[in-house]
């Protein structure tokens, strides 16, 4: 996504708290103000996003996929 001008990521969840860490460390720059959730429930009702990019395991995405319709 970091390569296509027109997409902004404004959030990014995950259940490990290294993982956030790492994930703000990393793109905080490419995309200031970036925020990160432990619940994709809160920041799905929190941000609100046009769009969304499920990454994890396959039989994780069905519940996730659902919170978002």
């Amino acid at each position: 996504m970091a390569t296509i001008p027109e997409i902004e990521v404004i959030a990014g969840c995950d259940i490990d708290a290294v993982a956030r860490e790492q994930f703000t460390e990393r793109w905080s720059a490419v995309w200031p103000g970036l925020r990160v959730y432990e619940d994709y429930r809160d920041l799905l009702e929190k941000e609100q996003p046009d769009l969304v990019s499920i990454v994890t395991p396959d039989h994780l995405h069905a519940p996730i996929l659902h919170a978002t319709l």
